[in-house]
C-alpha cells in the first residue's frame, strides 16, 4: 500500500506499507500443509522535491523459518541530483 501526497513548495511525501508471505513448496518430501513459510513486514516514507533531493527511510521485518533468528533490517537513502 503507497501514497503520495503533495506538499507546499513542491515537495511529496509518500508513505507505504508492504506485507508478504512466502511459501517454499520445492522442498520435496513435505507435505504442502508442511510447507515452511516465512512472513515479512516493511514500512517507509520519502521526501522529496521534485527535480530534486529525495530522502528515504525504511525498516523491515522478516519471521525466522524453523531454526533462524528473525531478521530486522533499516535503511536511510538520500538521492542528490547531479548537475
Amino acid at each position: 500500500f503507497s501514497k503520495s501526497y503533495a506538499l507546499e513548495g513542491g515537495e511529496t511525501i509518500a508513505p507505504y506499507l508492504e506485507v508478504k508471505r512466502e511459501i517454499d513448496l520445492g522442498v520435496s518430501g513435505l507435505a504442502a500443509d508442511q510447507a515452511e513459510a516465512t512472513n515479512s513486514a516493511a514500512a517507509g516514507v520519502t521526501l522529496s522535491k521534485q527535480n530534486g533531493y529525495a530522502v528515504s527511510v525504511s525498516a523491515d521485518v522478516s519471521d525466522a523459518k524453523r531454526g533462524e533468528d528473525t531478521s530486522i533490517n533499516s535503511k536511510v537513502q538520500l538521492k542528490l541530483p547531479l548537475e
